[in-house]
């Protein structure tokens, strides 16, 4: 097995697979040294992720970067076997099922608090909201809240994105659009009779959900029993000096009785030479789409 093999193969076994090639790289090819190898194609925590490995497939070294910028000072390294397979296993729980049940379970529970909250005030909309409850469909990019009407059948959706931000919604059949366009046009005026409300109301229960909607998803994604990128490096650092220890420790015990109590030989360790990360600016995505997905 060769050692690209082998660090795929490892990367694997510890639930981390291979994804899409990095933004802003120019070749994602995995570079091998003499005794390392570099992949550019995995991710982690919604972040493109360097990854290095011995020739056997050892865990070497993980670098995350930022993917909204080209500043590589922004970069977190994770060095050391342990660190980095603590790392892996914080970021493969990230994306366990476990970790979307609780975000939906979360994001559901907030959205429901909240309708109820704006509702207290209005009977009708009280009705509505009781009787209905919205569809909530939530991923670590996006939220996606869509609202019946008096039928049960999907009536718009309020969408935020960690990507494009907030304040967007689509009337069921159409496409997504900004919701304050979308409450000037003339398809909006039949919502308030589809769920026998005044559209003044409507409006402003919209509007205020919409903007709530941020919160929200950041809210579900950092419920407690979901893991994070600042508490996957903490761990990740708790995880290699205990390991360190116990290898100084195992060290010591293999050192002759006659040595003991002078200076130990000194156990250096090898550098391994990393290729740099090749950026290629790109316009943003408001730049390049315009406010639009």
């Amino acid at each position: 097995m060769n050692a690209i093999d082998a660090g795929r193969n490892e990367l694997a076994r510890l639930g981390l697979h291979l994804g899409t090639r990095h933004p802003n790289v120019i070749d994602s090819t995995p570079v091998q040294d003499e005794d390392s190898t570099i992949f550019y194609d995995y991710w982690t925590f919604n972040r493109p992720t360097v990854i290095k490995t011995s020739e056997t497939g050892r865990l070497l070294e993980a670098t995350v970067y930022d993917p909204t910028t080209t500043d590589d000072e922004q970069a977190i390294t994770v060095a050391g076997e342990a660190a980095c397979r603590e790392y892996v296993r914080q970021a493969v729980a990230w994306k366990s099922e476990d970790a979307d049940r609780i975000r939906q379970d979360t994001a559901h529970a907030h959205i429901m608090a909240r309708v109820t909250e704006l509702a207290e005030d209005n009977p009708t909309l009280t009705t509505w909201a009781l009787a209905h409850a919205p569809i909530v469909d939530i991923d670590t990019e996006d939220l996606t809240l869509t609202l019946t009407d008096l039928n049960g059948d999907p009536m718009i959706d309020l969408h935020t994105s960690s990507i494009a931000g907030g304040g967007w919604a689509r009337l069921h059949g159409h496409a997504l659009d900004e919701l304050d366009n979308i409450i000037a046009s003339p398809d909006f005026s039949r919502l308030p009779h589809m769920m026998g409300i005044r559209r003044e109301s409507l409006t402003a229960f919209l509007t205020t959900l919409s903007d709530d909607l941020d919160k929200i998803h950041y809210d579900a994604m950092h419920a407690p029993g979901v893991p994070t990128l600042a508490q996957a490096i903490k761990a990740a650092t708790r995880a290699q000096p205990t390991t360190e220890a116990a290898a100084r420790a195992t060290q010591r015990s293999s050192i002759p009785p006659e040595m003991l109590g002078k200076i130990a030989p000194h156990l250096g360790t090898q550098a391994f030479t990393t290729r740099p990360m090749q950026w290629v600016p790109t316009p943003t995505i408001y730049e390049a789409e315009g406010r639009s997905l």
